[in-house]
């Protein structure tokens, strides 16, 4: 209210002016007039004999004003639906619900479907699907048959869909006959986490154990996804995968560090790295170390070491999609350095489960000792800052944000600009976005996290806009998971801002 008064009195003052100097007075820029409204819910909804079902849930309306109207709407149906909103779900068959908003002379409607399951339904079990290549589902087994596989290799792949998966079990087992001599892949994924092993096939059949340990036990519940690739180049063949089963319950070992082009010994306190010339891409040799367990409620955490002087170390730590990575050169003595996990949420860090190692400092060779590392200080939380890539800058003014770019390139999601989202409120199934860009240029709007990626285009008008960005496709536990806004100009070649006054989550 304060910057619209603002805006008022400073128009005011320079139509004065410029009446005064006998020249034109500029027009003063008014909201819309209220028209009409926009509806938005999940429409051809499926849902279960019995479940509960709020009929207001996820339910929005938006003016051509800008402004939300969400608690105007009203509804009507010819099934029952009590006062709180839920609906009666004990009976099965479509049933029609009419929404409506209505101010003053302005009303808008819009009809939805909804489809209660019959009591006996029963859920189909997911069956295997393939990617370039063909599947025969049996009863107990999948056919995979595959020709030419190409040197993308991970582009071809069979997947089958995991329901309810036993975070209590640590390891999973596959038996199966393939080609002999030929490279199999099988993976399990899900919940930003994955583990996969590669096996040659003896043309008998063998069976395969994926090691679960080093997820914590909340990862493997979030496991949903197996997939198996051919990674032999050219290969042909057939390969039969028996029904996955748990494997038996493996011990967790002490992770150890492993080296990559680094050569890693390392005793009960710290480990010792001896590197060679360090190469342009600095990032293909480094050391590793699994981490079990980590605390989420702990949001730093500390390495002690000692390193050549004048050589670059980045300390990174990773998992279930995020990560945190800082860099520092060396004194020639022991050093300490703090990674700041803080914008993180707690189920975030309770998924950090890998430490990497890197030496940045092109050429260079020696050795660099690190002790065991240890949760740090508590560091308070401060508000998350836009960040950006490419030739893309940020000014921020309160709630309103700049965001200049300059010659987008042929990959335009090389620049971008990037907020990170501090607990996502899952209920939620939009985000509104009010902003001005250039008349006729497409920008994109993009949502992600662990697991989860949803991103949404629209065409700037040139004057102040509001973009409804629909997630309600999204489960509660993907949403929960949202960590990341993304926006980027997608049109090659152009330049200018786009300004983003509000962004707001609703339902």
């Amino acid at each position: 209210m304060k910057k619209r008064l603002f805006v008022l009195v400073l128009t005011l003052f320079v139509g004065i002016f410029l009446v005064a100097c006998d020249e034109k007075k500029p027009p003063v820029v008014e909201d819309p007039e209220l028209t009409q409204f926009h509806i938005f819910f999940n429409d051809n909804v499926t849902i279960d004999f019995g479940s509960e079902f709020n009929v207001l849930s996820g339910v929005t309306a938006v003016g051509n004003d800008y402004k939300e109207y969400t608690d105007k709407v009203t509804y009507t149906s010819t099934a029952t639906i009590s006062a709180t909103h839920m609906l009666d779900t004990t009976v099965s068959g479509t049933i029609k619900i009419t929404y409506r908003v209505a101010v003053g002379t302005v009303v808008g409607t819009k009809e939805r479907t909804i489809t209660v399951r019959d009591e006996a339904y029963v859920e189909p079990e997911p069956e295997w699907k393939g990617y370039g290549l063909t599947v025969e589902n049996g009863e107990n087994n999948v056919t995979i048959t595959y020709e030419n596989t190409p040197e993308q290799w991970w582009n071809n792949n069979a997947q089958l869909e995991i329901k309810d998966f036993d975070g209590t079990k640590n390891s999973i087992k596959f038996t199966f006959t393939g080609v002999a001599t030929q490279t199999y892949l099988f993976k399990i994924e899900g919940g930003g986490v994955n583990k996969e092993t590669p096996i040659i096939a003896d043309g008998t059949l063998q069976t395969i154990t994926l090691d679960l340990t080093l997820m914590t036990e909340a990862q493997r519940d979030g496991l949903n996804l197996i997939v198996v690739f051919v990674q032999t180049v050219g290969a042909s063949g057939t390969v039969v995968v028996n029904d996955w089963t748990y494997g038996d319950t493996l011990v967790v070992e002490e992770p150890e560090w492993t080296g990559y082009n680094f050569t890693v010994v390392q005793n009960e306190t710290q480990a010792t790295f001896t590197y060679p010339a360090t190469p342009t891409n600095w990032w293909e040799n480094n050391a590793q170390l699994p981490i079990i367990g980590f605390d989420g409620t702990k949001n730093s955490v500390k390495f002690t070491f000692t390193g050549v002087a004048t050589h670059e170390y980045l300390f990174k730590i990773e998992g279930g999609g995020v990560n945190k990575e800082q860099a520092i050169v060396a004194d020639g003595t022991e050093q300490t350095i703090t990674l700041d996990l803080s914008l993180m949420t707690e189920a975030q860090r309770n998924g950090l489960n890998l430490i990497i190692l890197f030496v940045k400092t092109k050429d260079a060779a020696g050795s660099v000792v690190v002790k065991t590392w240890e949760y740090g200080p508590f560091i308070q939380p401060t508000e998350p800052q836009w960040q950006t890539a490419g030739a893309v800058t940020v000014a921020k003014e309160g709630t309103t944000v700049t965001i200049t770019y300059t010659n987008t390139p042929t990959e335009w999601w090389n620049n971008h600009a990037k907020l990170q989202v501090v607990d996502f409120d899952q209920t939620k199934t939009k985000i509104l976005f009010t902003f001005t860009g250039v008349s006729g240029q497409e920008y994109k709007f993009k949502v992600e996290g662990p697991g989860v990626a949803k991103e949404e285009a629209v065409t700037a008008t040139g004057e102040s806009q509001v973009f409804t960005f629909d997630i309600s496709t999204l489960s509660e536990a993907q949403r929960d998971a949202i960590n990341l806004l993304v926006v980027f100009n997608t049109v090659v070649g152009a330049s200018g801002t786009i300004v983003i006054t509000n962004i707001q989550f609703a339902n």
